[in-house]
């Protein structure tokens, strides 16, 4: 997206946006970086999504949310 609008690609970079503006907002439901480490372990890119203290692990209602908002990082990418 960043490059697409250094490109001055704006168009094609607000499209992306919009097609992941629901990723973001799940990655941001909750203190950062409980959500994106989740996604990033469902992904298989770390090994674990435990977060040390003060943080704590999600709600189950949010891991649910951010887990299928975040299946783009399992080949969704563009």
């Amino acid at each position: 997206m960043v490059r697409l609008a250094l490109a001055n690609d704006y168009a094609r970079a607000a499209k992306l946006h919009r097609r992941l503006y629901p990723v973001f907002k799940a990655l941001f439901i909750e203190p950062n970086p409980v959500p994106i480490k989740a996604a990033l372990a469902r992904a298989g890119l770390i090994g674990s999504a435990e977060v040390r203290a003060p943080l704590c692990e999600m709600t189950p209602p949010t891991a649910v949310s951010s887990k299928k908002r975040s299946t783009w990082l399992q080949g969704g990418r563009e």
